[in-house]
């Protein structure tokens, strides 16, 4: 969106629905990704989403007045999908995967930026994203998939900044040392080009996920 002031201030002001819907259209992925971090139903995800863009609408004339957009969003579909899980529990509704001591946040397939991970890693990348703590899943998808700020991540996951980085740091530290392994063991095979072009991409990707620690 190149003018969101702009645009929330022809929401806020004008009730434009056409300002409304390219906000809509700005948001809606985001916010659908990160509703499916805590639902596994698509369609529970849309809904939570739907009645946050409603609420939006309804209260349009105090947007001016929320200083953090990204922040205030993410937390009301944070809030909308724990009371739905919270609901499910009472109705042990088996559709929602629910741990007996604590909620199991459901993490949809991970993708990652092409520019820092090859097409052919992806796969991979998932399977060890899906093995972190729910904690370390969490903040990591905010930080790297979502490009928040630590700040921003930890008000929404109510953490400190100094928490979400550490969690962060958790969070590339397994996914390097996968890697790492990974890399050795197709290093130890017969070299060949084709393993040498495989196992370049692996290289690559430590190096930017250490930059991204660096320059976050």
């Amino acid at each position: 969106m190149n003018d969101l002031i702009t645009i929330k201030k022809r929401i806020a002001n004008k009730n434009d629905k056409i300002a409304f819907r390219q906000f809509y259209e700005f948001y809606f992925e985001k916010l659908f990704s990160f509703a499916l971090r805590f639902l596994k139903s698509r369609e529970l995800a849309e809904e939570v989403v739907s009645e946050v863009f409603t609420k939006v609408w309804i209260d349009r004339s105090k947007l001016l007045e929320i200083k953090n957009l990204d922040t205030y969003l993410y937390v009301l579909v944070k809030n909308l999908s724990l009371t739905i899980i919270k609901k499910s529990l009472k109705e042990k509704n088996a559709h929602l995967s629910l741990d007996e001591s604590h909620f199991d946040f459901a993490i949809e397939n991970f993708t990652p930026e092409s520019s820092y991970f090859a097409e052919e890693l992806r796969n991979e990348i998932d399977k060890v994203v899906d093995t972190l703590p729910i904690a370390c899943k969490n903040a990591f998808l905010l930080v790297k998939e979502d490009h928040l700020t630590y700040a921003e991540a930890g008000e929404i996951l109510e953490i400190s900044p100094f928490t979400v980085k550490n969690q962060v740091l958790k969070a590339v530290k397994r996914i390097r040392e996968y890697l790492t392994m990974a890399a050795k063991q197709q290093n130890s095979h017969k070299t060949s080009f084709k393993n040498i072009m495989r196992f370049a991409p692996l290289l690559v990707l430590l190096q930017n996920l250490l930059l991204f620690l660096v320059n976050k």
